[in-house]
């Protein structure tokens, strides 16, 4: 991982072929809220309000996100409140870990 927190693996080249191909993922980190003991939370949403259960007033509502209707009836993944998820920087990394055992 770079000083940038990017994530950049290298992998030799097998077949001279192929082009080089760059995957980044960022591994970033927001001071004002710890990622440390996250929670996940899997909701079936079905359109209602949603509300994190270690912080009340942190609430997802269609009408502050309209995207979330294109979710009806679908699993979303929410920490508990008091945390991150992180789920970018992991689903990231992730991929790219996927990609590179594939290739």
């Amino acid at each position: 991982m770079s000083s940038g927190t990017f994530t950049q693996p290298f992998l030799p080249t097998v077949i001279k072929r192929y082009p080089v191909i760059c995957f980044c993922a960022h591994v970033d980190t927001a001071p004002d809220c710890s990622g440390t003991n996250v929670k996940p939370i899997h909701h079936r949403y079905d359109g209602a309000d949603i509300v994190l259960p270690d912080d009340n007033a942190q609430v997802l509502r269609m009408s502050d996100s309209p995207y979330l209707k294109e979710h009806l009836n679908s699993g979303i993944i929410t920490a508990s409140g008091l945390t991150l998820l992180g789920a970018d920087d992991k689903s990231g990394l992730a991929a790219i870990m996927e990609a590179a055992l594939f290739l």
